[in-house]
């Protein structure tokens, strides 16, 4: 999921649907939906332009606008299955999802490779990545499989935990994003 503006758009992977969902006094309203052109989508992410959603298997990022139409443009990741995928203003985050002490790589709008940064997580596995940048400690923040978020500082090729906690709810972390004031979860 990730917000854009007052806007949450989350892909709903039972239905390979990407649906657009508002708040209004405290209560979350689907707002529409719209079929996906990849049969297995995964990860999702905002460059100010386009949402950037990642191919389950094959590590395609395929570009959509608001309105749910898939633009034609997309390109590889170096992860071949599931990415999680943020975005920092330039270049795309990207790890591979469920997977322990991964490698994190700055790429691209062509998938090319800009820093490779290994992780040093506590033999974690790392599932969805949200960047925000006003956290000046460490901008990557992460959700584990023993429900915690992580927050990384990516420098001189390494990841390293600045701080961790537990989530209110002990379940695997499907989703993460910021809204500018706020983490938001969903977990399963």
């Amino acid at each position: 999921m990730v917000w854009v503006g007052d806007t949450l758009y989350v892909i709903d992977s039972d239905y390979n649907e990407l649906k657009k969902y508002y708040i209004s006094d405290g209560t979350l309203f689907e707002a529409s939906s719209h079929s996906l052109y990849q049969g297995s989508s995964y990860g999702i992410v905002w460059d100010g332009e386009y949402l950037w959603l990642g191919d389950y298997s094959g590590g395609e990022l395929r570009s959509y606008t608001l309105d749910g139409q898939y633009t034609g443009n997309y390109f590889y990741s170096p992860i071949s299955d599931e990415n999680a995928i943020a975005y920092d203003g330039e270049y795309f985050i990207v790890h591979d999802w469920n997977y322990n002490n991964p490698t994190i790589y700055r790429i691209d709008h062509s998938g090319n490779i800009i820093e490779t940064f290994q992780a040093n997580v506590n033999n974690m596995d790392l599932y969805q990545s949200v960047w925000v940048e006003d956290h000046d400690d460490g901008h990557l923040w992460v959700t584990t499989h023993n429900a915690t978020f992580v927050q990384l500082k990516l420098e001189n090729g390494t990841a390293e935990i600045v701080q961790e906690f537990s989530v209110p709810y002990y379940d695997y972390g499907y989703s993460l994003t910021h809204d500018g004031t706020d983490l938001w979860f969903a977990f399963l």
